[in-house]
């Protein structure tokens, strides 16, 4: 969920795009990175003490390193490289 301090300030007008993603963390807690393997293990071990877990993604080789994230706030795809 993102924090209300945030939605507020995109809602406002106040922070766009990027801005929102590079200055606030956007609410998504913590991201773990397994083995594709591990990852029903480890959600099932979240579970079991009331954690939300899910797969979010997964590393791809490419030459230039992109962190892609679609917006919660626009439904824009955003990129750093």
């Amino acid at each position: 969920m993102t924090p209300r301090a945030v939605g507020d300030r995109v809602e406002f007008g106040l922070l766009f795009g990027k801005e929102a993603y590079s200055i606030w963390h956007g609410g998504q807690g913590a991201i773990v990175i397994l083995d594709e393997e591990n990852v029903s293990q480890f959600t099932a071990l979240a579970e079991l003490y009331g954690i939300e877990a899910k797969a979010a993604g997964h590393i791809a080789s490419y030459r230039a390193p992109t962190l892609r994230i679609h917006s919660r706030f626009d439904g824009g795809v955003l990129e750093w490289n």
